[in-house]
């Protein structure tokens, strides 16, 4: 039998798990067993996609009232160094009992540690090296504190034998905030392209999903993927079913609100579509004229694989997403509302992208970039070369 390939995953929101989930797809049709460990959304995810997955201690930034707060973090940080010497006990216990071959970790820093400690070659899929804090009196406070744990951060990711970054290299990456300038670990980072699967669509299927939406070519149809880690999502989702009423009639919206185990049929509602859970979220990305996202990485990197301008929703105060859409925005592949979510400033995003053919334009250009830079192919051969080695 292949040997076994560990897989532990952030289970923060479904980014993570889906792309890491993409990488042991492969591995397992090659004939690899693969298992995971992840927590919270993240491990019913791969559960509920059949993966084997053990559920590790939790630990997460502080949040309050649907977004990260900085003063919360720092207030439990004591609790969450508790947690994260028992996520290292765990994944140190978990890898002495199934005795993996190589540990391929998605941003879970103990793993890393745990395997370093273990000489179990590690690889680590990384969007997020540096953790910003939001904008405001505290990082002009601590922002000289900021750059320097990046570096420490760094160091200790550097105990990786491969860091993967899930993203086109320079100058189109959409993560550069949260990678670049960090002298540790700038050496290492592999820049493999996005990690997402993109399907191969059945043209009846597509034909059906089309008569079904009503997307003919003689309306906008906006593909609304509210994701993001249970708290988080009500306000956009709102936000959006209020702009779907307001928006002229030739423009429609399919709004996914991202929640596991939520109902798959759609609700009509006017000219609109609603779902709890969306089964067939890859057909409607490659379908709809545009997309509204959340600022996490993976969730971009679909959109700009399927060539679709985007509006940009990051969490309030959630400084990853924040810099993920400001680059989508310098890029041009869309616009960004990084500031308090409102309406009226959601529907002038969707006037804008949608009577603008630059931002078509520009995201067909990016999508052919990363056309050439099969993320899944390249993370699957880093892993096979390093098992072979």
């Amino acid at each position: 039998m292949d040997p076994l390939i560990y897989l532990p995953s952030y289970g923060s929101g479904l980014g993570h798990v889906s792309r890491l989930s993409v990488i042991a797809s492969d591995l397992k049709s090659r004939g690899y067993p693969v298992r995971f460990s992840s927590s919270g959304e993240g491990a019913r995810y791969l559960q509920e996609q059949g993966f084997e997955c053990d559920i590790c201690p939790e630990i997460d930034v502080g949040w309050a009232d649907g977004k990260p707060s900085a003063m919360k973090t720092l207030l439990n940080l004591p609790s969450m160094t508790l947690s994260f010497v028992k996520q290292v006990r765990f994944e140190t216990k978990n890898m002495k009992a199934i005795k993996p071959k190589i540990v391929v970790n998605d941003s879970r820093l103990s793993s890393v540690i745990a395997a370093s400690k273990l000489e179990i070659p590690c690889i680590t899929m990384l969007n997020q090296v540096r953790i910003s804090l939001p904008e405001g009196r505290l990082k002009r406070v601590a922002g000289f504190g900021e750059r320097q744990g990046a570096e420490v951060l760094g160091r200790m990711w550097s105990r990786s034998d491969k860091i993967l970054v899930p993203d086109l290299p320079p100058p189109y990456t959409i993560c550069a905030k949260n990678v670049w300038d960090i002298d540790v670990v700038a050496s290492k980072l592999d820049y493999v392209g996005f990690v997402v699967k993109k399907k191969e669509f059945d043209k009846d299927d597509l034909s059906k999903v089309k008569a079904r939406f009503e997307i003919n070519g003689s309306t906008r149809t906006f593909f609304a993927q509210i994701s993001g880690p249970d708290g988080t999502r009500e306000n956009a989702i709102q936000k959006v079913l209020e702009v779907s009423k307001k928006a002229d009639r030739d423009v429609s919206f399919i709004v996914s609100a991202g929640n596991p185990g939520g109902r798959t049929e759609p609700v009509k509602m006017g000219n609109s579509w609603y779902f709890e859970w969306c089964p067939i979220k890859d057909e409607l990305f490659a379908l709809a004229d545009y997309a509204i996202i959340r600022g996490g990485h993976s969730t971009i990197a679909q959109s700009v694989s399927y060539g679709k301008p985007m509006i940009v929703l990051p969490i309030e105060n959630h400084s990853e997403q924040i810099g993920n859409g400001k680059k989508v925005s310098e890029l041009g592949l869309g616009l960004c509302i990084d500031s308090r979510l409102e309406t009226e400033s959601l529907l002038e995003a969707t006037e804008e992208i949608s009577s603008n053919d630059k931002y078509t334009s520009k995201a067909q250009e990016v999508a052919e970039i990363a056309e050439k830079h099969n993320g899944p192919e390249n993370a699957v051969n880093a892993v096979l070369s390093s098992i072979r080695q």
